[in-house]
C-alpha cells in the first residue's frame, strides 16, 4: 500500500492541518471573548449612566369647587381623585411632599401625606426658579402639588418636557420626572377620579 515515507508525509500534513485549525479556533474564541467583554463593559457603563438619582412627581390639584372664593376646597370628585393619587403613589418611595398653601392643593396632597406619615411642606408658587434649584439639590423622591399655570413651568425648570398647557378642566395629568446624572426623562401618567 503506502510506504512509510508517504505515511510520514501524510501524518505531517494532517498534524499541520489540525494544528492550524485548532489555532484558528483558539483565535476565533479569543476574538469572541474580547468582543463579549467589550459589549458587557459598554452595557454596564450605559446602566451606570442611567442610574436614577431621584424621581419627582408633579401634579395639579384635583377638582375644586366652583364659586367666587379665592381659596376653594376640593369637590367630592376632587377628594376621590386625591385618594386615588395616594393609592397610585404610595409605593413610589416618596420622601418629601410639597404643596402651595391653598386649600385645594393641601387637600390633594393630604391623603398621600397621611398614608406615608409625612408632613406637607409649603412652597411659594411665585418663586418657582428658586424652588426648582432647591429641588435639584434635594435627595429622595418628591411629590409636588401645584396649579395649572405653575406645574408645567416647574416641569420645564427641572429639565423636563411639560408638553401642552394644562386646560382649566384638566385634573388628571401626572408628570413623572426621572432624574439621573446626565438627563431628565419625562413620563406622562394619568390619575383617576373614580
Amino acid at each position: 500500500m503506502f510506504s512509510m515515507k508517504y505515511m510520514a508525509v501524510i501524518q505531517l500534513m494532517l498534524n499541520k492541518m489540525i494544528s492550524s485549525t485548532i489555532t484558528r479556533h483558539i483565535a476565533l474564541f479569543a476574538v469572541i471573548v474580547i468582543n463579549l467583554s467589550f459589549v458587557s463593559n459598554t452595557y454596564a457603563n450605559e446602566i451606570n449612566t442611567l442610574k436614577v438619582i431621584k424621581t419627582i412627581y408633579l401634579i395639579r390639584h384635583a377638582e375644586k369647587e366652583k364659586g367666587h372664593s379665592n381659596n376653594p376646597d376640593l369637590t367630592e370628585k376632587g377628594r376621590s381623585r386625591a385618594n386615588n393619587l395616594a393609592e397610585m403613589l404610595k409605593n413610589k418611595n416618596i420622601e418629601i411632599i410639597y404643596s402651595t398653601q391653598y386649600a385645594r392643593t393641601m387637600q390633594t396632597a393630604s391623603p398621600l401625606a397621611k398614608e406615608l406619615g409625612l408632613t406637607i411642606q409649603n412652597y411659594d408658587p411665585r418663586k418657582l426658579k428658586e424652588f426648582s434649584e432647591s429641588l435639584i439639590a434635594k435627595q429622595g423622591n418628591i411629590l409636588i402639588v401645584g396649579h395649572s399655570n405653575t406645574t408645567p413651568t416647574l416641569v420645564q425648570l427641572l429639565g423636563g418636557n411639560a408638553g401642552d398647557k394644562i386646560n382649566e378642566s384638566e385634573y388628571n395629568r401626572v408628570y413623572k420626572l426621572i432624574i439621573n446624572e446626565t438627563e431628565v426623562v419625562t413620563e406622562l401618567l394619568r390619575s383617576s377620579s373614580l
